[in-house]
């Protein structure tokens, strides 16, 4: 009778002992990088928590600004909450996960119409000092930048070239492309780098954001297009250095260093979303280039330039696709080659041939 009481005692104390482990939840206060991979691609955030019990609540930052959030926390299960604006309507997202130590890791719901997955780290508490230490490495320098600036969106790849100045944390310049200068301005923390500009895209403004971390002389990062789709970018250190000068090619220098592209021209243009083969008539007078497209996105005029075996034009379209499409290449005797850039959707390739 005696053994069976001990037993019977020993067995109650190990309940109560996993009980009081049980009870004793996982403390989360503090901040958190957070990547919540959704079926539109994956989103990396700041995420503060503050735990009372087992309540939690804070916010969750990024490029579009702070949204708070509420939930629970019981044992190494965490469970919150919050809604974000999409499409102008309410969206309600859902985080479920386990937390180990410093990581954690579940699974998200987005309003019951998508799943995904989320995983975190916590934020030493020394990250902003050895941060600040990067700008020591030329990280941060507070002189001019410029760089080779490579943006992938959904609809092709667009290469520009962004200068910036810097002030403190604070940094303004421009992004230099084929149509031209578009201001810029952003954060430079550390190695942390966020960079906002605004486009024309069908009469209305698109604001851009590109979010990453600098590297020596590289950089790279995600890009935020308005809320409606994401990407990636790259950039080089040193890209604002004057390129040598291009030489003259062969019929260039047999007509006195000038071509003429006057004429009907076949082409072919190849793209992520696939090729065309349009039709250029040319005329030409002096550097000044006029003419008629015709293809694909209809018939529309040619506006553009010849210095030397330099050829740039652009046509203004409407319809499935509405902006200034530019073509910008080299002429070597009979045939021509170089990139498109259409309108804000994309970039590709295209190649012509004298007819």
């Amino acid at each position: 009778m005696k053994r069976l009481f001990t037993l019977i005692l020993a067995l109650a104390f190990l309940c109560l002992a996993s009980g009081l482990a049980a009870a004793q939840s996982s403390d989360v206060t503090g901040d958190w990088e957070v990547t919540i991979n959704s079926p539109q691609g994956s989103r990396t955030s700041k995420v503060t928590f503050k735990q009372e019990g087992e309540k939690v609540n804070g916010v969750l930052k990024n490029q579009r600004g702070e949204v708070p959030f509420q939930g629970t926390i019981k044992g190494k299960e965490l469970k919150f909450a919050y809604t974000v604006k999409l499409q102008d309507n309410d969206l309600n997202i859902t985080m479920v996960g386990s937390v180990d130590g410093d990581s954690i890791k579940g699974t998200a719901d987005f309003g019951g119409f998508a799943q995904g997955d989320w995983t975190a780290k916590r934020v030493a508490a020394g990250a902003a000092a050895s941060a600040g230490s990067a700008q020591a490495s030329g990280a941060s320098s507070g002189g001019a930048n410029d760089w080779e600036l490579t943006v992938n969106s959904p609809n092709g790849a667009t290469t520009s070239t962004l200068s910036y100045k810097q002030d403190g944390e604070n940094i303004s310049g421009v992004l230099k492309g084929q149509r031209g200068e578009l201001p810029i301005k952003g954060t430079l923390k550390g190695k942390e780098i966020k960079i906002g500009f605004t486009i024309k895209f069908q009469d209305q403004e698109l604001p851009i954001t590109l979010t990453g971390n600098v590297d020596g002389d590289t950089m790279k990062g995600k890009a935020d297009f308005g809320g409606f789709a994401e990407g990636d970018w790259t950039a080089k250190k040193g890209a604002g250095k004057p390129a040598a000068a291009s030489q003259p090619s062969a019929s260039a220098a047999s007509s006195g260093g000038k071509v003429d592209v006057s004429g009907t021209w076949t082409a072919e243009v190849e793209t992520p979303a696939g090729s065309g083969s349009p039709t250029f008539t040319f005329k030409q007078e002096g550097e000044k280039l006029t003419g008629q497209y015709k293809g694909a996105l209809g018939e529309a005029p040619i506006n553009g330039t010849v210095n030397g075996n330099e050829i740039k034009f652009s046509i203004k379209v409407s319809g499935q696709v509405e902006g200034t499409i530019t073509y910008t290449g080299t002429v070597e005797k009979n045939s021509m080659k170089g990139t498109v850039q259409f309108a804000e959707l994309g970039s590709g390739t295209w190649t012509a041939k004298r007819q």
